[in-house]
């Protein structure tokens, strides 16, 4: 199986050099040259996906999510990857409906609960939305980016509970710098009601501030994932030399 793992590690340096197309080609390849049992093709297709998002072709990434799913059903995260892009493209029928499939298949995944609140949101669906904002309270009631999300729907919302939890959280300064800036963004919206301009005006710097953070928090985690667990996406696919066997 010497040429099969040259094309995935051919796959593999051009996804790392930023040259997707040639990436997809080496993919497409293998499905075309190679009878892979179903386990390995359902990875070459969620890694084709990705490859495709990278080059903004989201009707092909929609194809091969949609060719995974047809032997992984009941994988939540790729359920909600297609949402997504269904998402993305406006397809918003079609991203609901993928939503709410991740969510069956995982009723605590708070990332799908959290972008169907917000699709809704969009949608001017309000009250739906404020209904998928509390399931994702329920899982993770210190979630100030949902509190943040649901005060634009209803300020009503932060009520003296929530204000207390709100400050008890930042001043834990913990490393989620974006909880942290959600909860100095609320601050910051209620001494704009109470028209405490210098006390609005420091809640928003220290929200900006851990909102900078978040953002380098953010390209660190993608950097890694680049560098380490892409590659050993690839990898997964490579034929072990002592044997048929393909390395999981």
């Amino acid at each position: 199986m010497s040429n099969y793992n040259q094309l995935i590690n051919k796959a593999k340096t051009f996804y790392n050099s930023n040259q997707f197309n040639n990436a997809k080609g080496c993919l497409l390849e293998l499905l075309e040259k190679y009878k892979l049992d179903t386990k390995i093709k359902s990875k070459v297709y969620l890694l084709l996906a990705d490859v495709l998002n990278k080059t903004n072709s989201f009707k092909y990434v929609e194809e091969y999510l949609l060719k995974y799913l047809e032997i992984n059903p009941s994988d939540s995260t790729a359920l909600n990857l297609i949402a997504n892009n269904f998402s993305k493209i406006r397809r918003y029928e079609a991203a609901e409906k993928y939503y709410k499939k991740s969510i069956k298949f995982d009723k605590n995944s708070e990332t799908a609960i959290i972008n169907l609140a917000i699709l809704l949101e969009n949608l001017g669906r309000n009250l739906d939305s404020i209904n998928f904002y509390n399931k994702a309270l329920s899982i993770n009631p210190n979630n100030l980016g949902v509190i943040y999300n649901m005060s634009k729907l209803d300020k009503k919302i932060v009520d003296e509970k929530k204000i207390n939890l709100i400050k008890k959280i930042i001043s834990l300064k913990n490393v989620d710098y974006f909880n942290i800036a959600a909860g100095y963004f609320l601050l910051a919206n209620l001494d704009y009601e109470k028209k405490d301009v210098n006390k609005e005006i420091f809640f928003l710097e220290q929200a900006n501030n851990f909102s900078f953070k978040h953002k380098e928090k953010i390209n660190m985690q993608a950097l890694n994932y680049w560098l380490n667990i892409i590659p050993k996406k690839f990898n997964k696919l490579i034929y072990k030399k002592n044997g048929n066997d393909t390395d999981y």
